[in-house]
């Protein structure tokens, strides 16, 4: 390919910098400029010179950032500016607005009072999706869909969530009960410590915000007997009173391990 004909493409380009493009989006603006079709062979040699001359930024699988030779920004600034965005685009792709935030980040906001900035990972609790996807380079969000004998139990558990201000507008989130059981259920070893410990602060904090018919109404849906043993271990030499009711509920539908 001629350096003449690079050019032109650089100069179409320069009318979308410092926008993100999807790979299909891309190929349809470049195939505008040949008039006859553009094989993939042609299209990935074309992506591969334009990233050589730092006009492509790759930042997730088949996403790319156009740049503006006038004023490059960092991966914070591109995060900062485009997260939402494509979070947002993550969500209306795969589950609409039948989401709520779960897990970790559910429990960081219920510690808190506020919504992380731009959390390394956040669950999304939905009815259809269960994958984990890349969000912006390193920022992850993980789809997350619940059964019980083969019966989506989404919309019971939306019956346990809260809502909350955000840059991205009123968004749902669990609460305190739900963010707790869900951060403890498949439990990753390398930041176990860090979830026991917002558990503990988030309870000292707002202990007489803890309802436990929330917590019943979990339990009784036939889930979580390992999160909710676990719950009822991490609490029991701090909290001997909200331990004892956890045990009860335990016995009451399942068995203690």
């Amino acid at each position: 390919m001629s350096e003449n004909s690079i050019q032109k493409i650089i100069e179409l380009l320069s009318t979308k910098k410092w926008k993100i493009i999807e790979i299909s989006e891309l190929k349809n603006l470049l195939q505008n400029h040949f008039s006859t079709p553009l094989s993939d062979s042609k299209f990935y040699k074309i992506i591969h010179l334009l990233k050589n001359k730092d006009i492509l930024w790759s930042i997730k699988k088949e996403f790319f950032y156009i740049k503006n030779p006038k004023k490059e920004l960092n991966e914070y600034e591109l995060e900062q500016q485009f997260y939402r965005k494509l979070l947002k685009k993550h969500c209306k792709k795969y589950c609409n607005n039948e989401r709520y935030i779960g897990a970790i980040t559910a429990l960081e906001i219920n510690f808190q009072g506020t919504i992380p900035d731009i959390p390394e990972r956040i669950t999304i609790c939905n009815k259809k999706k269960q994958a984990k996807e890349i969000v912006i380079f390193e920022k992850e969000v993980l789809f997350k869909k619940y059964e019980v004998k083969g019966k989506n139990i989404f919309t019971t558990f939306t019956q346990n969530t809260k809502k909350i201000q955000s840059p991205w507008g009123l968004l749902p989130y669990a609460n305190m009960e739900l963010s707790i059981i869900e951060s403890l259920y498949n439990l990753d070893k390398s930041n176990s410590t860090y979830i026991e410990n917002l558990i503990i602060k988030t309870l000292k904090k707002h202990k007489k915000q803890y309802n436990p018919k929330n917590l019943e109404s979990i339990i009784k849906l036939g889930k979580f007997n390992s999160a909710v043993n676990r719950f009822f271990k991490l609490i029991k030499p701090i909290f001997p009173d909200l331990s004892e009711e956890v045990k009860k509920l335990i016995k009451k539908y399942w068995f203690l391990l």
